[in-house]
């Protein structure tokens, strides 16, 4: 039976679909000359490999022990999941890249990346949970999302494995380095992403939140990338591009899912295997070190006072960062 609530025509599905265990939501407002959309949502006792594959594998409202509740409430617990799984993922991966033997930084501990950088990822992962909307989603421990992540942690890594993909998006690395093989992958992957963002503004198109959606985009990048886009060191980590871009995927479609699910693999690749290395780079790190006083940097200040001075006593350098329009510089 259909019948209209609030201005909103619910339509009841046919008896052959109860039968097979799905429920159907009508997810547009109906008015002359529209068309009805139908989504069609997995239920408990659906025997269908839908619900096989987005069922989570613990409960989205409470934690419980002997049937104790010690944490309530849907928007807590997927939190919760969402820091598990990416602090486990992180862990995994670290020691699976190491066993591997791809590309990773020799120098980087498990201890080091808690104690200087586990407060920022935590942070990160806050910011992106609730920007990518994941409250009001299944929570992650799902195989449809684990899926995407993993392959793009595999993907990440095994990339790396080609010489000509071994670079860096920098200005300087861009003008300069980038071979003509690593140009044509570009425009391959480019094909793909501009995919992507056009199913993401259809979509916000057809549900009328084109404008909301601009507005958040506009926001996190003034707040998150154009203060560092000025700076010659910056450094567009995968980690950071992961994080941008994937909480803005946020639609509870699967295709949004998936890329939102693929970009946290990225970002979580981007820490175990370098660390959340700062976009900034070596800038920001002076930057900490002279602001704080750090006793190491009188050698510095005394090697580039000689070096100023011309005595020849150091071979200390000022630290000038790369001319992208001076490909033969060092």
């Amino acid at each position: 039976m259909d019948r209209t609530v609030d201005g909103v025509m619910r339509v009841d599905p046919p008896e052959s679909r109860r039968k097979q265990g799905r429920v159907y939501r009508t997810v547009a407002r109906v008015e002359e000359g529209d068309e009805e959309i139908e989504d069609v949502l997995p239920t408990d006792d659906s025997a269908s490999w839908e619900h096989a594959f987005h069922r989570t594998l613990l409960p989205d409202d409470r934690f419980a022990v002997a049937g104790i509740p010690f944490l309530e409430g849907p928007t807590v617990v997927k939190l919760l999941k969402f820091l598990s799984f990416t602090a486990t993922g992180i862990v995994i991966l670290f020691h699976g890249v190491r066993w591997m033997d791809w590309e990773y930084d020799g120098h980087l501990t498990l201890r080091n990346v808690l104690l200087y950088e586990g407060n920022l990822i935590a942070a990160d992962a806050v910011v992106f949970f609730f920007v990518g909307r994941l409250h009001s989603q299944n929570g992650v421990d799902h195989a449809a999302w684990l899926f995407w992540a993993a392959l793009a942690n595999l993907y990440s890594s095994y990339i790396t494995s080609f010489a000509f993909l071994q670079h860096s998006f920098t200005l300087y690395e861009v003008h300069c380095t980038w071979p003509v093989a690593l140009w044509i992958f570009v425009a391959g992957a480019a094909v793909l992403v501009t995919n992507v963002v056009w199913h993401h503004v259809r979509y916000a198109v057809y549900h009328e939140v084109l404008v909301q959606k601009v507005i958040e985009l506009l926001l996190a990048v003034s707040v998150f990338l154009l203060p560092l886009l000025s700076s010659p060191y910056f450094h567009f980590h995968h980690w950071f591009a992961g994080w941008l871009i994937g909480m803005h995927c946020n639609f509870d479609v699967w295709w949004s899912r998936a890329v939102m699910a693929w970009c946290w693999g990225a970002y979580m690749n981007g820490i175990a295997v370098y660390g959340r290395d700062p976009v900034l780079t070596c800038g920001y790190s002076l930057y900490l070190s002279a602001s704080q006083w750090c006793s190491y940097m009188d050698c510095y200040l005394d090697g580039i006072h000689e070096f100023v001075n011309g005595t020849n006593t150091t071979v200390v350098a000022p630290m000038l960062p790369p001319d992208w329009r001076n490909c033969q510089a060092n």
